[in-house]
């Protein structure tokens, strides 16, 4: 039987993408850079869906968009799998897995994890004073 599983995902490290939904991941045969990769956290039971900046042979390297640092060094065996898919409510959305919308969202997110980081901090002064955007 072919079970598919849902995870929950919360938190800002990959604001706007991962707002409160569900994600769904798919085995990661291949990981590239760009590629969003779900992969145990260092705290145990943690769920942790980054964005891959560097592969070095067994040991990954990745970062949630809006985080100024990235994550230490995960080994390829922690890695449960790449995003397949988004679902909000009931509606669900396939993410690409090859050719070139794949590759466009890779090249999309890499930028735009460039400027995250400084939106989420201006963000977060601007709630600090209690300012409204």
């Amino acid at each position: 039987m072919n079970q598919t599983v849902w995870w929950p995902v919360q938190g800002a490290s990959m604001w706007p993408l991962f707002a409160p939904l569900e994600v769904q991941l798919a085995p990661a045969d291949r990981i590239d850079v760009g590629d969003i990769i779900g992969f145990i956290g260092e705290r145990p039971g943690t769920l942790v869906l980054h964005r891959v900046t560097a592969v070095h042979g067994d040991r990954i390297e990745a970062r949630g968009d809006t985080n100024r640092r990235a994550d230490p060094p995960v080994p390829r065996q922690a890695v449960i799998g790449k995003l397949a898919a988004l679902r909000v409510g009931p509606v669900a959305l396939r993410w690409p897995a090859g050719g070139v919308p794949a590759e466009l969202l890779r090249r999309l997110g890499q930028g735009w994890s460039q400027v995250a980081p400084a939106l989420r901090s201006g963000w977060s002064r601007l709630r600090r004073r209690g300012q409204k955007c």
